[in-house]
């Protein structure tokens, strides 16, 4: 599903709700996913060229469960410290998920058939079961919560979130 609609309110939501710097521009280059970049903490993307809507919202969970310093670093083409790159991969993956359930789209739009190097398939039937890559690391972040830490505060459990984005 790529429609102007779907773009148009998942950048609104990256804006708005996460405080994420998305740019709607021209990419003359190729890029690792089509259509889409990432510049210092802004998202840059070109609506003729992007190929899978979803892809927005995984690259914005890449910067949204990482630390404003290091995001910076990160998005600035640093490669991530490997001890930063689970953080960085899982919890987007968990991230990218809650999103997506909280703008009330199928889960497909992110988990779509060209992305996760095959895996989309397996990482829908999990997140269906309730099994949540990344859950931990957003947990970690004071993110999200599970359903046993969510009920012994009261909140309500992931795919909830807390908050959108670490500081």
């Amino acid at each position: 599903m790529q429609t102007t609609e779907l773009v148009d309110k998942i950048v609104a939501f990256l804006r708005t709700e996460v405080g994420l710097t998305v740019l709607e521009t021209t990419l003359s280059t190729d890029t690792f996913l089509p259509g889409l970049t990432l510049r210092g903490s802004t998202i840059l993307f070109d609506r003729q060229k992007l190929e899978n809507s979803g892809d927005l919202l995984h690259e914005a969970g890449h910067l949204a469960v990482l630390s404003a310093a290091v995001r910076a670093q990160y998005a600035d083409g640093a490669v991530i410290p490997t001890d930063l790159m689970d953080t960085a991969e899982l919890g987007a993956l968990a991230w990218s998920y809650a999103a997506i359930t909280h703008l009330g789209l199928p889960p497909e739009i992110v988990f779509h058939t060209k992305g996760y190097h095959g895996r989309s398939e397996g990482l829908l039937l999990g997140f269906s079961v309730g099994i949540f890559p990344g859950l931990m690391q957003l947990e970690n972040a004071g993110m999200a919560l599970s359903n046993v830490n969510a009920a012994a505060s009261g909140a309500a459990p992931f795919p909830a979130m807390l908050r959108w984005a670490r500081s």
